[in-house]
Order: C-alpha cells, then sequence, then structure tokens
C-alpha cells in the first residue's frame, strides 16, 4: 500500500527524535507484525539489551523472540542495531524481505511492515488470498469437439484433448490427455470453444485465438492455422467472446457486436451466404446495446440490453425459434419478449433463459418439455422458475439451477448427461446430486466446475478430451487433477 507522501519538515524532526533516542538506549524501531499487522516495540521494551540480539539470529540458529524484524526473518538492513528506517512510501522498504504473498509496505507511522499482497498475485503454487498462497482451482471451462479448455483461479490456462490443428496452443500438434498449461500466462479471464478453434479474454481486454482457421474463424487476416494464442486486432476493449463450428463472435464494451469467419449459413449476419471468410472482425448492424451473444454450429443469437433476443444463419429444425425454417441472412428477433437473460446455441437447438428463471429451448427436440419432437418456437422447460444458466450441447442440454444442482437431458450415447448410463433423457434429470456446481460447458463432452474449485468431465473421450489421462469415456462425473505446477 502506498501511503500519502509527507512534508519534509515533520519527517526531519521524528528522525531527529528517533536517533536521539537511538544514541541514548540503543533501541530498535517499533516494527508491525508481517501476519496480524500488531504494533511489536520488543526492541523499545529492553534498552538495557546487548545491541546484537536485536540485529542477528543467535548463536544457537534460533530467531530471536523479540518481535524486532531482522534481515534473515523479514527487516531492512537500515541499522546495525536491527532497526528499521523510518518511510516515506513503499519504494523505501524495498530492502524488508517479506515472505510469500506479502510484499513491504510503508505504515502511516512511518514504519516498514509486510502487508498482504494483491488478491490473485500469481504465487509457487497457485495465486495469492489473503496473504497467503493458495493453491489453484478451476472457475471455468469450455469444450470443443474433441479438446477442453479451462481457466483457473491464478489465470493460467489449460487445455487437452484433441490438436491436430493447433487447438491446444501448445505450439504443436500433438495430442493431450491431461490438462497442460498454455504458455506462462497468468492473466486468462475466459475461454470459449465449439469445434477446433479457441478463443480466450484476458484482463486486459484483449482477445486471442488459435486453432483450425481455414475459413477464416480465428479473425487474423488469413486462414492460416495457430498452434498458440495468437492476438486478433489491437483492441484492448473486448467484453465476451464466443465460438460457433468455425465463426467466432465478440462484443465490446462499446456495445458493439463483431462476427468473422465463415459465413456459408449467413451465420455471421452480414445480410448474405457467400462462402468467404470474414478474416477481420466485422460489426453487425448499427445496435450498439448488446448484451450477450452465443454461437451455434451454424447460427447464431444474441441478447439486447433491452431483454430482446436475436437469432440469425441456419434454421433447419427451427433452431432460429421463429415459427419457421427459413434461413435469416441478418438479426431476427425471436418474439416479442423482452425478459431474455440467457442465450445457448447448439448444434441443432437453441435454448434461452427468461428474467423470471423459466427455461425455453427450439429446434431439433428433445428439447427437455418430456417430449422427442421438434420446435420452430420456443417451448417451456417444466414449470421451474428457478434456472440460472443453460448451455446447448450436439444433441442435449445441460443447465444449472439456483440450488446449485445440474440437470441435463437428451442424447446420451456417449455418456454426456453424467448419469451413469447411455440412456436417452427426454426431461432435465439432475447429475450427482451431492455435488453443488458452478459453471457447465457442453458440445459432445460434458465439463463442469464445482463451488469447490473441482472440474469434473464426462462423455466421449477418444481423444484424450476429458483429461483423465486415458481415452476410455466415462458416464458419471469424473474428477481432473487439481491446476497446479510440478512439485506443489
Amino acid at each position: 500500500m502506498m501511503s500519502t507522501r509527507r512534508s519534509s519538515t515533520p519527517h526531519t524532526l521524528l528522525a531527529t527524535v528517533v536517533l536521539a533516542a537511538a544514541l541514548l538506549g540503543g533501541c530498535g524501531g517499533g516494527t508491525r507484525d508481517g501476519d496480524s499487522g500488531s504494533e511489536t516495540d520488543a526492541a523499545l521494551d529492553a534498552p538495557d539489551r546487548d545491541a546484537s540480539t536485536d540485529s542477528a539470529v543467535d548463536a544457537s540458529g534460533d530467531a530471536p523472540t523479540d518481535g524486532a524484524l531482522r534481515p534473515e526473518d523479514g527487516s531492512t538492513d537500515a541499522g546495525a542495531d536491527g532497526s528499521v528506517g523510518l518511510c516515506l512510501d513503499d519504494g523505501d522498504c524495498a530492502s524488508l524481505r517479506c515472505p510469500e504473498c506479502q510484499q513491504p509496505s510503508c505504515q502511516a507511522d512511518g514504519s516498514c511492515a509486510c502487508a498482504p499482497a494483491p488478491e490473485g498475485t500469481p504465487c509457487a503454487c497457485g495465486a495469492c488470498s489473503a496473504g497467503a498462497c493458495v493453491e489453484a482451482s478451476w472457475v471455468q471451462a469450455t469444450t470443443g469437439q474433441s479438446h477442453s479448455c479451462a481457466v483457473a483461479s491464478d489465470g493460467t490456462l489449460w487445455c487437452w484433448g484433441y490438436n491436430r490443428n493447433g487447438e491446444l496452443g501448445l505450439g504443436d500438434t500433438t495430442d493431450r490427455d491431461i490438462p497442460t498449461r498454455v504458455g506462462t500466462g497468468t492473466d486468462w479471464e475466459r475461454v470459449v470453444s465449439l469445434q477446433h478453434h479457441s478463443c480466450a479474454l484476458r484482463t486486459d481486454g484483449t482477445l486471442w485465438c488459435w486453432g483450425e482457421n481455414s475459413p477464416g474463424a480465428l479473425g487474423l487476416g488469413d486462414t492460416t492455422d495457430r498452434d498458440v494464442p495468437t492476438q486478433v486486432g489491437t483492441a484492448t476493449d473486448w467484453r465476451e467472446v464466443t465460438t460457433g463450428a468455425f465463426h467466432t463472435c465478440g462484443i465490446r464494451t462499446t456495445g458493439t457486436l463483431w462476427c468473422w469467419g465463415n459465413n456459408y449459413q449467413g451465420q455471421i449476419g452480414v445480410g448474405d451466404t457467400m462462402l468467404r471468410p470474414v478474416p477481420v472482425p466485422t460489426p453487425i448492424g448499427a445496435r450498439t446495446d448488446w448484451r450477450q451473444v452465443s454461437g451455434g454450429f451454424r447460427h447464431t443469437c444474441a441478447i439486447a440490453t433491452d431483454g430482446t433476443l436475436w437469432c440469425w444463419g441456419e434454421n433447419e429444425d427451427g433452431r432460429l425459434g421463429l415459427g419457421d425454417t427459413v434461413r435469416r441472412y441478418v438479426p431476427t428477433q425471436v418474439g416479442t419478449r423482452t425478459d431474455w437473460q440467457q442465450v445457448s446455441s447448439g448444434d441443432a437447438h437453441t435454448c434461452a433463459i427468461a428474467t423470471d428463471g423459466s427455461l425455453w429451448c427450439w429446434g431439433s427436440g428433445p428439447l427437455g418439455s418430456g417430449e422427442t419432437t421438434s420446435s420452430n418456437v420456443p417451448v417451456q422447460v417444466g414449470d421451474a422458475t428457478d434456472w440460472q444458466s443453460v448451455v446447448s450441447g450436439a444433441d442435449y442440454t445441460c443447465a444449472l439451477r439456483s440450488d446449485e444442482s445440474l440437470w441435463c437431458w437428451g442424447d446420451n450415447a456417449g455418456g454426456e448427461l453424467g448419469l451413469g448410463d447411455a440412456r436417452d433423457r427426454p426431461s432435465p434429470t439432475q447429475v450427482e446430486a451431492s455435488t453443488r456446481w458452478r459453471q457447465v460447458a457442453g458440445f459432445h463432452q460434458t465439463c463442469a466446475t464445482a463451488a469447490d474449485g473441482t472440474l469434473s468431465c464426462w462423455g466421449n473421450n477418444r481423444d484424450g478430451q476429458l483429461g483423465l489421462g486415458d481415452t476410455m469415456p466415462r458416464y458419471a462425473p469424473a474428477r481432473l487433477p487439481s491446476p497446479v505446477p510440478p512439485g506443489c
């Protein structure tokens, strides 16, 4: 913490007083304990004590117990008597040696002390929290066609699974069957994937993409694959990103919506279906109030700040929810509701949650209503009004409720519903009731983070996309290892 710089006159007077005290009594300056922040003035309590005990570990090798800071246990090298000099700002305390996850800080009384490092500061085995190193945990995951990625609490990014197009971002095209760290960055915020490319946001508002780029889905001005994260343009105001099968969309802090990549079904929303990549971000329409966007396999849906829902692109099976099966080449409003909160576009269906907590799905069934038929208009999923988030996969859906329970339904041939078998479910069925779930992602396999920071994956695993060290499918949630560096 940087203290307010004081004027030189009172500082000089205070320094003179301390110097006089040192000459008279050989006492050390008061300090603050690095853990509790309380005042410790042990040196002042014993003016007749040998000064050498205030500046070094005793002959036995044990640290002194008088509470004074030492060069060995966190002091400055200010004086032979072990005293800590007065400071004006944190820079004056630079020589103070602090434990991991604490840093030198100039206190209001002019003393130097160890204070907690900023929350999230990287440490040996995770990230700093309340002045201590806390082992990293999983906070957000995404799944592609045959690979998965996740962000950890320390801002690191990890990917695993199929990698023939460089979709893991590891600088090669070798598959991995366990989570492998992507680069050395510790500022990753969110990662998304659907097919064979991935995109992620960093805390500085920049957008990075990698993997398959034959249709220009990476937005880099060409059609060359990338095997490491590569920045999209120079903008630093990206707020959200979503990936479709071969296209990508993002929202900037200005509220503008941008899409790029393959457009053969009109999924970019620029008014045509020309078989051409849009290799650089192209703004969609003139609106500046887009709040959330979700890319499906060949269609896209987005919600504006006024609560209206818009969809465009492929419309087979009525996945746009417009009452027909006709493609749309520009954003088209779904019904007249103005209370949509979140939308998720899947392979051939779409689901969305309204502000009243109700859940609606449309397109190719089963949609969760208990029937297996398709619908070209939104159909409510049961009568629950506590749905919090939803993800639409290839032929199945998973959603979270306000009590942190997870429910899945639809196709289950590969165990992607996580219910312990391969039987399809026409309506929501709870997944592992004993777990409090926080976030879920799924397309051909499913991954979900829990309230305790663990990550579980299940379903198809032919390419090691579950991150469990093998290629065996799982029909129920299976825990992944924690995202910590080797040796921790």
